[in-house]
């Protein structure tokens, strides 16, 4: 497990990537304590499909340009992006999706991380 500094700092890169094409109601959830394989889970949703794209290419491209591994990754266009970055896992919904799969509750015992950007 990486130092919780760094991987917050990987969150951060993440999360301002994914911030920068508008997607809505991010939470970034500390999973290393809950048994599962991610250290931290981050959640967002977007509106639609086209703006699933946009964040998927977005995220894409700014995983090559910050040196950020994805390990695997899962795309429905229509639903949900799954994003393996091997400590981190990153998913993009759909709002009725999220509701749907609803993580935040699967993972209530995980502890929220907080980031604040100017």
């Amino acid at each position: 497990m990486a130092e919780l500094k760094e991987l917050k700092a990987k969150a951060r890169k993440i999360l301002e990537l994914v911030l920068s094409k508008k997607v809505e109601n991010p939470i970034v959830l500390d999973t290393s304590r809950v048994g599962i394989v991610w250290d931290l889970f981050i959640i967002v949703s977007v509106t639609s499909s086209t703006q699933m794209k946009a964040v998927v290419k977005e995220i894409t491209h700014g995983s090559k340009k910050n040196n950020l591994s994805v390990y695997r990754k899962e795309v429905d266009l229509n639903k949900w992006v799954f994003i393996d970055f091997y400590d981190i896992d990153l998913n993009i919904f759909t709002e009725e999706a999220r509701k749907f799969y609803n993580l935040e509750l699967l993972w209530k015992n995980a502890k929220k991380v907080r980031f604040r950007f100017k």
